[in-house]
């Protein structure tokens, strides 16, 4: 069985030469009866999974098993293969109302037309973790072209280079939004492999991934310093109305918020995700995005009538 176990994991390129453990993974006869390799990159959860009664998936329900590769530095993190051939990532060590609010942004940003990994909340041996499936295919890896400030006029020329730089820009705007303080340089990045296995072919935008990890909604971003936002001049011109000013002159980004302004809603956002996961956000912790979402909202339309637009948009 462990040399099965090897074999899979090498597929799907989730092994490391140090032992594996048996014990760890899940139903192991069931999951080789109807395990299927998935080498692309549309990958998700399987419909029928069982949830417990705060709507978190039960994952010792579900047969699998476990990589031991690590997914990353941090310990609590581990990557697993579902029989249908999702690789799925376990992140652990994180407060539960980022998890929550990470699912609540997943379904704002799909409202906002924009790119996102899928998230969902599991438990896993009494332990609770964010999980999200693989959005890369097999031979596909992920880099991390910029840094830690980007000036937002010098990353928009880089991007243009793999006709990124409107997605970058909406990344920019909507992490003042929500007051995401943990975007770069880790957490936006390009997809760079695939079938031909050549880094310097096929760069293309990676889904928007981590956007509550550091997410600021409980305190305005401009209060507590610039060391890592985008900035506009100069670096400590970062300022929400700064930022927002200068976004809003790019033809791209008024494009696309004419097309979002009269389906955006945080309301509906959580919403959505109790009604398809039954996963309820804590009224203190909703409370808290819907005032900063406002206060956004406020600001945005400040600048829009700043730039002699009749445009007005809706967050909340």
């Amino acid at each position: 069985m462990s040399q099965k176990i090897i074999e899979t994991l090498k597929q799907n390129k989730l092994y490391e030469e140090s032992p594996i453990d048996v014990d760890a993974c899940n139903f192991v006869d069931e999951f080789f009866n109807t395990y299927a390799f998935n080498p692309t990159n549309k990958q998700k959860i399987p419909s029928d999974i069982i949830r417990d009664d705060k709507g978190r998936i039960i994952l010792n329900s579900i047969p699998f098993i476990l990589s031991n590769k690590p997914a990353n530095k941090n310990r609590d993190n581990k990557w697993i293969i579902l029989n249908n051939g999702t690789k799925l990532l376990l992140k652990g060590a994180r407060k539960e109302k980022y998890n929550v609010i990470e699912l609540v942004l997943m379904y704002f940003l799909k409202q906002m037309n924009v790119n996102t990994a899928n998230y969902d909340i599991a438990v896993l041996d009494d332990k609770e973790f964010l999980v999200s499936p693989s959005f890369l295919r097999n031979n596909e890896q992920i880099i991390l072209p910029y840094s830690t400030t980007p000036k937002i006029s010098d990353e928009y020329e880089s991007a243009k280079k793999y006709k990124g730089e409107v997605q970058l820009l909406k990344t920019f705007f909507l992490d003042r939004i929500y007051g995401n303080t943990d975007r770069f340089p880790c957490n936006y990045g390009l997809i760079a492999g695939g079938y031909n296995n050549k880094l310097e072919k096929g760069l293309r935008v990676c889904p928007l991934f981590d956007n509550a990890e550091e997410c600021g909604i409980f305190i305005r971003e401009d209060k507590y310093g610039y060391d890592f936002f985008p900035y506009v001049d100069k670096e400590n011109d970062s300022s929400s109305n700064k930022v927002f000013n200068h976004l809003l002159g790019y033809e791209g980004v008024m494009h696309w918020i004419k097309a979002v302004s009269k389906r955006t809603s945080l309301h509906d956002a959580a919403e959505k995700l109790y009604k398809e996961k039954k996963i309820y956000v804590d009224n203190d912790v909703y409370e808290k995005m819907e005032k900063f979402f406002s206060d956004s909202q406020k600001i945005i339309n400040e600048e829009l009538k700043n730039k002699g637009k009749s445009l007005r948009i809706s967050l909340t």
